[in-house]
């Protein structure tokens, strides 16, 4: 709880520090990645299943 608590502040200190450009290339970034992560995840449920 404490761990998640301080990496939050760490995102919040590095996203003020960025500037509103960098910041939406950011969050563009960790959408990609979490698109990629479900499409990943999909591909190995899809292959277990065969």
């Amino acid at each position: 709880e404490r761990a998640l608590q301080r990496a939050k502040a760490n995102v919040y200190v590095l996203e003020l520090s960025l500037s509103e450009f960098e910041r939406r290339v950011a969050r563009r970034s960790l959408i990609l990645a979490r698109r990629m992560e479900m499409f990943c995840c999909c591909l190995l449920t899809l292959a277990r299943l065969r």
